[in-house]
């Protein structure tokens, strides 16, 4: 997971990290808030061994992204997220 962190082109080139362990209640939070080159967010959630329910947490993710753009733009004021539907990396 760290590894992934500081070197975010390992998972795809031109995404960085704006933010770690992002809250987002009712659901866990988010492991890492990302944009790619085009500034889409990119969500990526990370688990140390297998797990049937890390697509369904990283889907809620993505949906309570959506439902709070405006809270994340205002969170984050200097990047300027794209309006496209949230990526997911898991």
């Amino acid at each position: 997971m760290h590894v992934v962190r500081n070197s975010p082109n390992a998972l795809e080139l031109g995404l960085t990290f704006v933010d770690m362990f992002v809250r987002c209640p009712p659901h866990p939070d988010i492991d890492t808030l990302a944009v790619d080159k085009t500034n889409q967010i990119v969500v990526v959630d990370f688990d140390s061994g297998l797990n049937d329910a890390l697509p369904i947490r990283g889907l809620a993710h993505c949906d309570w992204l959506l439902q709070n753009l405006s809270n994340i733009r205002r969170m984050y004021p200097a990047i300027p997220f794209s309006t496209s539907p949230p990526r997911l990396f898991l």
